[in-house]
């Protein structure tokens, strides 16, 4: 609440309830989503979702573009992959190639699968950071998941390694993160591709600040840790709001 801020954005997992219902009246100020997995669990779960964000005056982004600050900027909401509707060439096709563009995109496996694209700044979500993180090396999560499908696949229940597919890129779980783009890359490209990435933070990165920009050769993704939690808890892994500042060049 004390944050000074023009816009807000929300990456997606909004649980589903009978009756949902936002007030943004406490903001007043741009508000910009996109679904998540958990957006589609139950069925008509989506549809009650976005309609419930729309009558809060918050704009729902699926593979589609918006411009809340005129043509020089662009907002762009990816469908969420798991669900079929990643669909990002709707999107990114009406784009002017010189306009820089932040992309809300749930998942951040969905950085693979988005290396053609210009992208100044992805934002992401999905992973809740990991929950658990050991210090000095980070969330255990991409280990645990490896072990369970591996040495342990005999012994642990499906309807538990069902769920153990957060990520295929175990390295993309929080924190800022350069992702080297190729535009030459092949059209069928998917998110369970490899993906070039240099990591920017660390397991103490908390409030500093970070200066980074984009460029020519890629751009930049932020994994939000986010505010919900998965049973057992979070350890050493505490939830998240992130303030972003954006500068111009002559800044």
């Amino acid at each position: 609440n004390n944050i000074d801020n023009n816009t807000v954005i929300n990456i997606g997992r909004t649980n589903h309830f009978s009756s949902l219902k936002f007030n943004n009246s406490w903001c007043g100020c741009e508000i910009i989503a996109c679904i998540g997995n958990h957006d589609h669990r139950a069925p008509g779960a989506k549809t009650i979702i976005i309609n419930a964000l729309k009558e809060a005056r918050i704009t729902v982004l699926e593979n589609e573009v918006y411009y809340p600050f005129g043509n020089q900027l662009a907002f762009v909401g990816l469908g969420e992959i798991f669900s079929h509707d990643f669909a990002p060439e709707l999107a990114f096709n009406s784009i002017d190639s010189n306009v820089p563009r932040i992309v809300l995109s749930h998942n951040p496996d969905t950085a693979a699968a988005l290396q053609r694209y210009r992208i100044d700044l992805q934002l992401s979500g999905h992973t809740h950071g990991g929950q658990i993180c050991i210090p000095f090396y980070g969330a255990i999560l991409p280990i645990f998941e490896y072990l369970a499908k591996t040495f342990f696949r005999k012994i642990i229940p499906n309807s538990i390694l069902n769920h153990l597919n957060v990520v295929k890129h175990g390295e993309l779980m929080s924190g800022l993160h350069y992702i080297h783009r190729n535009p030459n890359a092949d059209p069928n490209i998917n998110y369970k591709s490899p993906v070039n990435i240099t990591s920017l933070t660390s397991f103490f990165w908390k409030s500093k600040i970070i200066r980074a920009k984009a460029d020519q050769f890629g751009g930049l993704l932020y994994i939000n840790k986010g505010l919900a939690t998965h049973p057992p808890a979070r350890f050493f892994c505490p939830p998240e709001v992130t303030l972003i500042t954006l500068l111009s060049d002559q800044n």
